[in-house]
């Protein structure tokens, strides 16, 4: 029996801004459905700027990201349809005053 292929990749991408500021080293990683992924790394790491890429807020200046259903995603059309079917609770200043972490969430739930 062959194992599904994984439910999102990113193959050797890396996010430069125009100004030359290297946000994401070129990275490969892979997520199987179901599983549960812990991103550790120190303020300035490049932890945030993976998961915009990995949910289609921010575009690869290399490398690809490929979805199961959707294939390599590089149209902005297959962006809007990757962020349709992930969720995202944004840090900090995007959290409701005097609510927890958690209520959000039930809301996008």
């Amino acid at each position: 029996m062959t194992a599904p292929p994984p439910a999102l990749e990113l193959h050797a991408a890396e996010v430069v801004y125009a100004n030359g500021t290297r946000a994401l080293w070129p990275t490969t990683l892979s997520f199987d459905e179901g599983c549960f992924t812990v991103l550790l790394g120190a303020s300035g790491a490049g932890k945030s700027t993976l998961l915009r890429c990995l949910n289609g807020l921010v575009t690869p200046t290399r490398g690809t990201l490929v979805a199961r259903d959707l294939g390599e995603v590089r149209s902005a059309a297959q962006r809007r349809a990757l962020r349709a079917t992930t969720g995202m609770v944004f840090q900090q200043h995007h959290l409701i005053g005097r609510s927890s972490v958690l209520q959000p969430i039930l809301r996008i739930i």
